[in-house]
């Protein structure tokens, strides 16, 4: 469970973890992150519901030890936006080995990573998206900022999809520093 310093809002309820703002949304709400600096300690947090926005206050970031090279943040649901969060390099818990920031785990429909800052990732994917299979979607990946990277910024999983079915993929406007 991460340890917040800043309140998680979901329709006027405080929670006390990112986690617990996600499992007591419900479609179609946004899971507002206060600032501050959210430490992990080694736990993933797992987005389930479809149609949510998580965004984040200036200055809300999150840095964390990870379970799996999966990352801090999987996406397991449709229609998921995250908005305006810094991730800072993640290790796998206990292994000393790099993490994604943002991982999908089902290839969700229609998710949307933007406005966000990833930083100090190395040997990793940062983001890594599979846009999902069986409707038209988007993949965006819009606005964001990669900094001190030796990594893949961005990847998109295309092996399970079919184009032809109005799958898209969407990247614009993001900005890449490599480590030096």
């Amino acid at each position: 469970t991460l340890e917040l310093p800043g309140p998680v809002s979901v329709g006027g309820t405080s929670y006390s973890t990112i986690q617990s703002g996600l499992n007591n949304a419900t479609s179609g709400q946004q899971i507002d992150v206060g600032a501050g600096q959210y430490d992990g300690n080694g736990s993933t947090i797992d987005v389930t519901t479809s149609d949510l926005t998580i965004s984040g206050s200036s200055g809300a970031q999150i840095v964390s030890d990870a379970e799996t090279s999966n990352g801090p943040l999987q996406i397991n649901a449709n229609n998921v936006t995250v908005d305006n969060l810094e991730f800072q390099g993640s290790l796998i818990k206990g292994r000393n080995e790099p993490a994604n920031a943002i991982q999908d785990n089902g290839n969700p429909i229609n998710a949307t990573v933007s406005n966000s800052q990833f930083g100090n990732f190395s040997n990793t994917d940062v983001v890594n998206l599979a846009p999902g299979d069986g409707s038209p979607g988007i993949t965006t990946v819009n606005d964001n900022t990669f900094t001190d990277i030796d990594a893949i910024p961005i990847n998109i999983d295309t092996t399970n999809t079919d184009v032809s079915d109005g799958d898209d993929v969407e990247i614009n406007s993001n900005t890449i520093t490599l480590s030096s």
